[in-house]
Order: structure tokens, then sequence, then C-alpha cells
């Protein structure tokens, strides 16, 4: 059974939150979300809500979208993070994206947002995945290791022993 999508969404326009979330309810996503616009916020819900996807804009009052991916990508690495803006150019978009950022939409073309989300969602899951069967494969590999070494050694007492 899947558990539902938790989502923090760091916008200060409650109407455009809401235009996000309708998106994502007419995609048929199954979430919940909660709304934050202060830093002081934004980190108390990282913390106490612990979401598995971050929207956010990019310009807020006193508190940007880059200081929170930063704050992300510094404490919460892997957690996907999407900038939902309504101006964002094309530097300042690669930009973010090479710190860490997962996607951006621009708030006149929503459209994008679902199909953001899950992809988003589908490499989080493929990331995961591939760290535990690398686990696994560490994890035989030292139990290989173990076993070659007893056989080794068993091999060397029948010499002993004959």
């Amino acid at each position: 059974m899947n558990k539902r999508l938790r989502i923090l969404i760091l916008e200060d326009t409650a109407s455009d939150a809401e235009l996000m979330e309708d998106e994502l309810k007419q995609a048929g996503l199954d979430f919940v979300s909660k709304r934050v616009a202060t830093k002081a916020d934004f980190t108390k819900q990282m913390e106490e809500y612990l979401p598995d996807l971050i929207l956010a804009d990019y310009s807020l009052p006193g508190f940007s979208g880059k200081s929170a991916l930063n704050i992300v990508a510094n404490q919460y690495p892997g957690i996907p993070f999407i900038f939902v803006s309504g101006a964002l150019g094309e530097e300042l978009a690669v930009e973010l994206l090479k710190k860490g950022a997962t996607d951006y939409v621009l708030k006149n073309n929503l459209l994008r947002l679902a199909p953001s989300v899950n992809r988003a969602l589908k490499e989080l899951a493929e990331c995961n995945e591939r760290k535990k069967a690398e686990e696994d494969l560490k994890k035989s590999e030292k139990e290989l290791q173990m076993k070659s070494q007893t056989l080794e050694e068993a091999n060397i007492a029948l010499k002993v022993f004959y």
C-alpha cells in the first residue's frame, strides 16, 4: 500500500499554492500538503513534517527559494525540490539545477507540474533502488569473501591432516 505523498509548498501567495494543489489533484496524485512562507516555518516543517517533495517559489519576502534549496541540499539531500515560479531566466534555472534542484515549472505553465513531480518521484525511487542494490552487493561480496576464507582455512587444515 502506498503512503500519501507529503508535499511542502514554499509559497507566500495562498492562491498560487492552491493552483498547484489543484493541478496535482487533477492529475490523480494522492498527497497531503502544507504551505509555508518564512524561513522559520520552512525549517520547522522540514524537521516535523518530513516532506517527500518540496515545491518552492523562487522569490519570497525575506526568504528565497535558493536559500531553501541550500538548506535542503545540505541537511536533507535526496528530497526532490521543484521550483514553481512566475519568472525564472534560463541562466538562473541552470544554476539552480546545478545546485540540486530537481526541476522548475513556470506558474503560467502548471500543466507541467504533475509530470515533473512524477518524474522526480520516479528518479528518487530508482536512486533508492540502486543504493539498496549496491548495499546488497557489498553484503554479498563480504559474505563470499568470508566463505572463501573459511574454505581456504579448511583446505589448509586438510593438507596438514593428510
